[in-house]
């Protein structure tokens, strides 16, 4: 019997788009136009949203009186953002927390999809967040997006838990990984992920690789990715190992240009980023963006 969840929202998601998927519907909050506004007039002019500054302030008993304490001033570590959209969701089975399987499953998989990060209204979420309209073309083609929807939600729902739940933390810090700014600080983010993406081919297709570049090779083989030749593939493994077990980034120290291996693009780390998109929506027989 079907279980009908209560009207998750959600945000920010810059795309003034709506659309109907199988298991529910995603629809525009009233006040879009007006929130969608105050975002943008908050952006900065690199198309990010930082988080807010924040102060520490004392409350005095009995007046109530509040004071500023000096030198408290800093970026928030954790803040909350505006919704934009409501999502309507139709579960094939009850869930104990939505929010932790098939709602964090569709709106991560938007902020794939839309290139941003997305959070659940009155959840925190934690450093900068890509705003960017028009990243991609489907917010004009409804229909598409829902049938995108459909599949990788009937894809995802007919996995084994943990497989489900893996996937879902693949989602989440690959939107996270725009938190970081330094090149070698992403592409430990995005190995990270690539990792996890290897696991999921362990048990979805028995991968059997045991060295680092033999596993990319593999998981790169079997989805299908495209854009990396052998020697740069292997380079990537070498960039990978140096950092993890050496502290040491393209010959120097991270942070430092040091000796730069000039077979690979400088931001690695946004090499790597593309290349996981790509295996995360062949996961979910989706179109390549």
């Amino acid at each position: 019997m079907a279980d009908i969840a209560e009207p998750i929202r959600f945000g920010f998601l810059a795309e003034k788009v709506e659309t109907v998927f199988t298991h529910g519907s995603i629809v525009l909050v009233s006040d879009f136009d007006q929130t969608a506004k105050a975002v943008s007039r908050s952006l900065h002019k690199n198309g990010y949203l930082y988080p807010p500054i924040v102060r520490t302030v004392e409350i005095e008993l009995g007046t109530e009186k509040a004071r500023t304490v000096p030198k408290t001033k800093r970026p928030a570590h954790l803040y909350q953002i505006p919704t934009s959209h409501v999502l309507h969701l139709i579960l094939p089975k009850s869930e104990a927390d939505v929010r932790e399987e098939s709602a964090a499953f569709i709106v991560y998989l938007l902020a794939l999809i839309f290139e941003t990060r997305l959070q659940f209204e009155n959840w925190f979420i934690d450093g900068r967040i890509p705003i960017r309209p028009g990243a991609n073309p489907l917010r004009n083609y409804s229909a598409i997006l829902g049938n995108q929807l459909s599949l990788a939600y009937k894809i995802w729902s007919e996995w084994k838990r943990p497989e489900q739940t893996r996937f879902l933390n693949i989602l989440y810090m690959f939107s996270r990984a725009e938190v970081y700014e330094w090149d070698w600080e992403r592409f430990l983010f995005q190995y990270m992920i690539l990792d996890a993406c290897w696991k999921m081919g362990k048990v979805l297709f028995n991968f059997k690789a045991k060295r680092h570049e033999d596993r990319v090779l593999e998981l790169y083989g079997r989805v299908g990715v495209i854009g990396l030749t052998l020697h740069e593939v292997k380079a990537l493994a070498t960039l990978r190992n140096n950092l993890f077990h050496e502290v040491s980034w393209h010959g120097g120290r991270p942070g430092h240009i040091g000796l730069f291996d000039h077979t690979l693009p400088f931001d690695s780390g946004v090499v790597l980023e593309g290349l996981n998109r790509q295996v995360i929506r062949s996961f979910l027989q989706l179109p390549q963006a």
